[in-house]
């Protein structure tokens, strides 16, 4: 007999409660194998895993709500909740197959599935974008995290490799991938204790934190590292982060980023930034053919952050569709989408 999946049908793969479970740091029951096609005795990698969607709990609201605590460690704490954000998605965007991210799950978006009432009356009620996650430096940290991890997984063919194993059923997991051209292992702890694990790498050698930018050198393929509550490490066989790799890891900081918020726009929308030192700044709005439809700021500013709120029904009429808002920074200068309703 057949699996669907043979036939070429992608197939949805729920995780919500076991990755939940493992964020939470309540170990009996984070086994995270059902995400892997292969555990399902499938051939095919037609299993789209997904943490989060339309119809399961938010991650983040459960930690946060209900995680786990060991001491002065806390998975309740929001730092610590989004760090642990990034260690579970270590253990998803790295498994071989198709990968859903519900929306701002990249932000740790914390609200409950049941807002605003928190009963089951408002389970498919439109949830806020909530924009302003970007101003958080930690939440920027997870979005840059995936950033980064797609990158990787685009990149490089290993992630589509058939000759991976895994352990993630106790509280280190660990995945080890291999191709003709790299190898990767990633390995994490899951508790809310310190926690000691040998993890197998395919080779000895050097070995490069993907992250970190740090190295090891792996004297026995049974390699035992002590992992403190919550610590991750993706290592790659290959150094990816040369002046010549085509891996650009974005840099976590919150210096002169730009959004705006809400995007798509009825009437009005805030356009927010930070300036590192005082800086002048311009601020203007282009339409598709690039012709200039409003200037916003264009004035010396001081060090910290600011925001500006564009009423698009002002002014000069703006009618609903793509448009360019320009952001320049003394000498920096970023583009971003606004789309108009």
């Amino acid at each position: 007999e057949r699996e669907l999946s043979d036939y070429g049908f992608m197939l949805w793969g729920n995780m919500n409660y076991n990755y939940n479970e493992a964020s939470m740091a309540y170990i009996n029951n984070s086994n995270l194998s059902n995400g892997v096609y292969k555990n399902r005795a499938w051939t095919s990698p037609n299993l789209v895993g997904y943490m989060e969607s339309h119809d399961e709990e938010r991650l983040m609201y459960k930690n946060l709500q209900y995680g786990n605590v060991s001491g002065i460690y806390s998975t309740k704490d929001l730092n610590t909740a989004l760090q642990r954000m990034k260690l579970a998605t270590a253990f998803f965007l790295t498994i071989p197959g198709p990968k859903m991210i519900w929306q701002f799950g990249e932000r740790g978006y914390d609200l409950s599935i049941n807002y605003p009432s928190n009963t089951s009356n408002d389970r498919l009620t439109n949830k806020p974008p909530l924009w302003d996650y970007m101003a958080n430096a930690k939440r920027k940290e997870l979005y840059d995290f995936y950033a980064a991890l797609i990158k990787l997984r685009i990149n490089q063919s290993v992630f589509e490799t058939t000759d991976f194993t895994y352990n993630l059923t106790s509280a280190v997991k660990s995945i080890s991938l291999s191709d003709a051209n790299l190898k990767v292992v990633v390995m994490g702890n899951f508790d809310v204790q310190n926690q000691t694990a040998t993890v197998n790498f395919p080779s000895i050698g050097k070995w490069y934190d993907y992250f970190s930018k740090d190295s090891i050198n792996v004297t026995n393929v049974a390699y035992s590292s002590n992992l403190s509550a919550g610590e991750y490490h993706i290592y790659t066989s290959k150094n990816l982060n040369t002046g010549n790799s085509v891996i650009d890891i974005p840099v976590v900081t919150t210096e002169n980023y730009f959004f705006n918020y809400p995007n798509p726009v009825n009437n009005q929308t805030t356009f927010k930034y930070i300036l590192s030192s005082p800086e002048k700044v311009t601020l203007k709005i282009y339409n598709l053919i690039g012709k200039e439809v409003a200037v916003l700021v264009d004035e010396q500013q001081t060090a910290g952050n600011h925001q500006y709120v564009w009423a698009v029904k002002s002014g000069k009429l703006v009618s609903g569709g793509l448009y360019f808002a320009k952001v320049k920074i003394g000498n920096q200068m970023k583009t971003i989408k606004v789309v108009i309703q």
